[in-house]
């Protein structure tokens, strides 16, 4: 068999955006996705994708970074931190505009 070592275990879950919105569907065309963070424990963690199950589009990516050591906030040695996915309306953040989910 293959070492625990050397295994990658996956979880996947799918969830619609009306499920997460407290609002009338008629009059609600969706969300517009600024933020999307995984939630894990350490050191487990490798990435986080989520994916538009209606389309196959990759949403956002984000991949676990090892820290150094450095003086810099959160950037413990060994530790691993997993950067969010960001979208902005604003156009001098350099950021993606937001996407609309729609319900």
């Amino acid at each position: 068999g293959t070492l625990s070592s050397q295994c990658v275990h996956e979880i996947t879950s799918q969830w619609q955006v009306k499920d997460f919105v407290n609002t009338d569907e008629d009059s609600t065309a969706g969300l517009k996705l600024i933020y999307a963070a995984p939630h894990c424990h350490a050191p487990v963690c490798i990435s986080m994708e989520l994916y538009n199950a209606n389309t196959g589009e990759l949403i956002c990516h984000a991949g676990a970074i090892k820290g150094t050591g450095s003086s810099a906030k959160y950037d413990e040695n060994g530790f691993l931190a997993i950067p969010p996915c960001l979208w902005s309306t604003n156009e001098n953040d350099e950021l993606p505009p937001p996407i609309l989910l729609p319900l």
